[in-house]
Parts: structure tokens; C-alpha cells; sequence
């Protein structure tokens, strides 16, 4: 039988809450990035930028995006773990 020291909490419970927060850490910066390139979007429409310009933009947005639904998809698969 393993034992363990620490704070009485099991290892593989200690483990899943830090993978939990990174992921968690990791879909805040996703969030985080999406709102800033939309801002930047909605300027760079605004103020008349090239179609090319805006179609690179709103191509990283769609990467970000779904990036963002497989980091949700982790996190809400260690949640229910």
C-alpha cells in the first residue's frame, strides 16, 4: 500500500487539482487573447484596414476559438473526474 505525507490528501487528488488549475489558467489566457483580438478587429474595421489584414485576424480568432473549446473540454473533463 503507498503511503503518503502531506496534507492528508491523497497524491492523485493533489495532482488533479494543479492540472486543474493550469488548464483552468491556460482557458483564461484563450479568453483573454480572443477579447484583445477582437478589439483589435473592430478597430482595424473601423478604421478601414485591408481585406487581407482582416481576414488573417479573423482566421487567429477562429484558431483561438477552437482552441478554447478543447481547453474547456479538458477542464470539464477533469471536473467531473
Amino acid at each position: 500500500m503507498f503511503e503518503h505525507r502531506g496534507n492528508g490528501e491523497h497524491p492523485d487528488l493533489q495532482e488533479r487539482r494543479r492540472q486543474l488549475l493550469l488548464w483552468r489558467s491556460l482557458a483564461l489566457l484563450i479568453v483573454l487573447a480572443e477579447v484583445l483580438g477582437l478589439a483589435r478587429l473592430l478597430r482595424d474595421v473601423l478604421a478601414g484596414s485591408p481585406s487581407r489584414s482582416l481576414v488573417y485576424q479573423a482566421v487567429w480568432l477562429t484558431v483561438n476559438g477552437l482552441l478554447g473549446v478543447l481547453v474547456l473540454a479538458r477542464v470539464r473533463f477533469l471536473q467531473r473526474r
